[in-house]
């Protein structure tokens, strides 16, 4: 199967339903997955590949351009603030909930769930919505530029997706420059690129991805959500 935006999202509501099974199983060592550095960082991952609060970067054959969606759901990250503490993953969960803290917590199993909301609520408050920066994501092989305040039309985003490529640096750095060029498939597999968008309507995610084309029934021009 080639990499697309549905991969990381069903890859972890796996492994959490196994996570979920296994939390306090004291019978094996390592068997509680929330204690593995690797599980936690599938949390972190999370937030730092939404883009203009509606998408996930198309990586590879998605067959399609100009859909939002983000296949994650607010119940995991807010068990995953719960469990970590990490701001970022209560910001996600607000926002896949509609940016409301209405129901913010992990259920009736919860040692806390009032509680829970209340500090969903403050850190919103006072730490504002999820609001990443520019940043180059090594260990996933991502890279983001980001510019303009959260939540507005002045919002822009491009991302480039640069994995299996190396040595990365010199070609990064060339591959961030034809962000802004719109073009066919690429006769260079493991680099893929997507506006979020300069040059383009704020709001839309209307280029494809570098290793597929769109269908013919796939709008390019669907503007996001909100």
């Amino acid at each position: 199967m080639r990499r697309h935006r549905s991969t990381y999202t069903q890859s972890f509501n796996a492994l959490k339903t196994i996570a979920d099974v296994l939390d306090g199983y004291a019978g094996y060592p390592g068997a509680d997955l929330y204690q593995h550095p690797k599980f936690r960082r599938m949390f972190t991952g999370g937030p730092r590949i939404v883009a203009l609060d509606a998408y996930i970067p198309s990586i590879g054959d998605a067959g399609a351009t100009g859909q939002p969606g983000i296949g994650f759901t607010a119940d995991t990250y807010v068990t995953g603030f719960e469990r970590y503490g990490d701001p970022s993953m209560a910001q996600l969960a607000y926002l896949l909930n509609k940016n409301s803290t209405v129901g913010l917590n992990s259920g009736i199993f919860s040692p806390d769930p009032a509680g829970t909301e209340d500090k969903i609520r403050t850190l919103i408050t006072t730490d504002g919505p999820l609001d990443r920066p520019t940043e180059n994501m090594t260990g996933y092989g991502l890279g983001w530029l980001r510019s303009g305040a959260v939540g507005t039309p002045a919002r822009q985003e491009a991302w480039i997706y640069y994995a299996g490529r190396p040595p990365i640096t010199r070609r990064l750095r060339r591959c961030i420059l034809v962000v802004r060029v719109r073009s066919g498939s690429a006769s260079r597999p493991g680099i893929s690129r997507g506006h979020g968008l300069f040059e383009l309507l704020p709001g839309m995610d209307a280029q494809h991805d570098l290793a597929t084309t769109p269908s013919s029934s796939t709008s390019t021009h669907k503007k996001a959500p909100g």
